[in-house]
């Protein structure tokens, strides 16, 4: 239907209601199914192969491009809201409230360039989610989503298995845990969690009667490369959730498909995880000695053949599927499904706790809240039978540090680095808490707590609820997914490896989003698209400038590195003059003034370093080293940046390095002086 068309005499000319869209050709209507999937994969594996998406100029790219799609859709789409639903707004409102409140907590931190960097991976995931819920309808919806997060999780993991298994074909540098595979986006976990997500994905294709029988099949058949991939990350958070992702879409989504789908893809799955235990080689510090190449030559053949294996088993079960079509089944309800879960449950642990298991769990807790590295002499393999926190409780409780300053509004958005260089007990430097809502609560307090916890809230509670209707399949597997996603952030740094959060957005956003049932949806007028497209130029104006500065600094790092101290000098200035809040240009100009012989300019760099991020001890170190290449007193500033970071070796230097009155002392030794990375 059109827009209503005002009846009352005007005074210019009557307005035609909007027409409806012409027809898509041919061509198009053949593509059309493809458009979501394709958009996923690309995104995600750009993301993947930019070290997840992790730093800030690679996030400035995706919240553009993002952004201009949504724009496009906006501006030119007839019906551009028609996606819009009560649960899409509270989620979006949600996250957008989120990213306020980081870009807020700039005025308790005094650390604006942090808070910007948290405001534009915010912003990142805004722009996802409402560009899933307003354009998936015409796209496909949820179901199209999820092939793309399926596809996606296919090639990165793939590419990755390669360099494991055929590092002669696919060679690369060796990373900070070189026995643990987390190539290509960097960190193995993350690898590990996109892997499991891919895993059950496909489990949800390869289970879903209304799926076309190709997706069935291919989905069977990438089961047990996922499962190699995420067996050579030695992620244990990763392969931990995969049950609780299964046993969720299994018990939610109640798939007919289901049983064909496990007799295909749990065989091939088993033999390929088996051989690849076997594969001790693979798992060493070097795993492309003489050894290892063998090792991975034979690993790629069983698993090539367990994918081969899985996809012509799940072809030849199609007649398993046309009987459970046809056959009525009466499927208990969720809420009784549930039900006869916990009695299971509470058998097994009344079983266990007769035998003795009682006492087990008590050591296997005892190490955990006791064990802090996970370190094993048999190296990485033998580690996923460790019960070890690995830090994670150090982590924690130094990010509640925060909070204890203010429980309503925390330390200021990205300020954690700054807590744990203070308070933590050993020398290891992390970045983030390794917990999504520990780190949100001592960062943003209360408040950004409770918006997260709401967004992610939403996500599972609409995925529940439109596991009720014809889309039951669909739902359940967004559930597993997000359930995921969801618990895993609890325990690592998934929050800042968009690789993993932007696909769950966008699965959620697409499920959130109003069924589109025909020609619906309010039909914006001129103006409104005007200033909708305008909002949104305004919005990407903070990732432009980030990608930009971030661009620069970069550069400026390599010529400095690089002793081009001139070139380090104009591309330092330039990332400030796109980004005048970030401080880390004036590090690269303070020093470089010293290399030039003006060592005062340095002191006014860093204190201009200082003012932008007072409570970071690198540029505390920075104006104790420049002063002492001036000749002015050092010592005030070592040990001022010795109590921001007690356990660092280059304070403590610092402290006995001008530990001396005399001012050519200070000179000599502040040329030797090492540098904070």
């Amino acid at each position: 239907m059109t827009a209503p068309v005002s009846t009352a005499r005007a005074e210019g000319p009557a307005q035609s209601p909007p027409a409806d869209p012409p027809a898509p050709s041919r061509i198009g209507r053949r593509l059309a199914p493809f458009a979501a999937p394709a958009g996923v994969v690309a995104l995600v594996v750009w993301l993947a192969f930019n070290a997840g998406g992790f730093f800030p100029g690679t996030v400035g790219y995706a919240a553009i491009a993002v952004g201009l799609v949504l724009l496009v859709w906006t501006t030119t789409a007839a019906r551009p809201l028609e996606g819009a639903s009560g649960p899409l707004a509270v989620a979006a409102g949600a996250l957008a409230l989120y990213a306020v409140w980081t870009l807020l907590s700039a005025g308790w931190s005094d650390a604006t360039s942090r808070a910007l960097i948290e405001f534009d991976r915010a912003l990142l995931y805004l722009l996802v989610l409402v560009a899933a819920g307003l354009m998936a309808g015409r796209l496909g919806g949820p179901r199209r989503v999820l092939w793309g997060l399926a596809a996606a999780a296919v090639v990165v993991c793939a590419c990755g298995l390669i360099t494991r298994v055929l590092p002669e074909v696919w060679p690369i540098r060796a990373t900070l845990q070189a026995d643990r595979l987390s190539y290509p986006i960097t960190y193995w976990n993350t690898l590990g969690l996109l892997g499991a997500m891919g895993w059950v994905t496909c489990l949800h294709l390869a289970s879903s009667l209304r799926e076309p029988r190709v997706v069935r099949v291919l989905g069977a058949a990438a089961m047990p490369l996922l499962a190699a991939t995420v067996y050579f990350t030695f992620s244990r958070g990763a392969i931990l959730v995969v049950p609780v992702g299964v046993a969720a879409y299994l018990l939610v989504a109640r798939p007919r498909g289901a049983l064909a789908a496990l007799l295909a893809a749990v065989p091939a799955t088993a033999i390929a995880v088996a051989v690849c235990f076997g594969a001790d080689a693979l798992a060493a510090d070097d795993p492309t000695t003489a050894a290892a190449v063998d090792q991975g030559r034979t690993v790629a053949l069983v698993v090539a053949g367990c994918v081969v294996l899985a996809g012509v088993l799940r072809a030849a079960l199609g007649r398993l599927d046309a009987w459970a079509e046809r056959v009525e089944i009466r499927l208990p309800s969720t809420g009784r499904l549930l039900a006869v879960a916990g009695v299971l449950v509470a058998l097994v642990v009344a079983a266990g706790l007769a035998v003795g298991a009682g006492d087990t769990i008590s050591t296997q807790y005892e190490k955990f809240t006791q064990s802090g590295e996970v370190d094993p002499a048999g190296g990485s393999r033998e580690r996923l039978a460790e019960v070890g926190n690995n830090g994670r409780l150090d982590h924690w409780e130094v990010a509640l540090e925060g909070a204890r300053q203010s429980l309503l509004r925390g330390s200021g958005a990205g300020t954690y680095a700054n807590l744990w260089a203070q308070h933590r007990p050993e020398t290891f430097d992390v970045q983030d808490a390794h917990s999504l809502y520990v780190e949100v609560l001592g960062e943003l307090g209360l408040v950004g707590l409770l918006l997260i916890l709401v967004l992610v809230g939403t996500l599972l509670v609409t995925a529940l609820r439109r596991a009720r209707g014809v889309d039951r399949a669909v739902g359940g597997a967004v559930a597993a997914v997000v359930l995921m996603w969801a618990l895993r952030a609890g325990l690592d740094w998934d929050w800042e490896m968009p690789v993993v959060t932007v696909p769950v957005l966008l699965a959620g956003g697409a499920l959130l989003a109003r069924p589109v049932l025909g020609a619906a949806g309010l039909v914006p007028g001129r103006l409104t698209r005007l200033l909708a497209g305008l909002g949104l130029l305004v919005l990407l104006v903070t990732p432009a400038l980030i990608t930009q500065s971030q661009a620069r600094l970069q550069q400026s790092i390599r010529e400095f590195r690089a002793g081009d101290c001139a070139a380090a000098l104009d591309s330092a200035l330039d990332a400030n003059a796109a980004l005048s809040v970030r401080p880390e240009p004036f590090l690269v100009i303070g020093f470089c003034d010293v290399r030039i012989g003006r060592p005062e300019l340095g002191v006014q760099a860093m204190e201009a370093a200082i003012r932008r991020d007072p409570g970071n001890w690198a540029y505390r170190y920075g104006l104790a080293l420049t002063k002492a290449a001036a000749g002015v007193d050092p010592r005030p500033d070592a040990r001022r940046a010795h109590a921001m970071n007690p356990r660092s070796p280059l304070t403590r230097d610092a402290l006995e390095r001008f530990d001396t009155d005399d001012p050519e002392v200070w000179k000599q030794r502040s040329a030797s002086a090492p540098l904070p990375q």
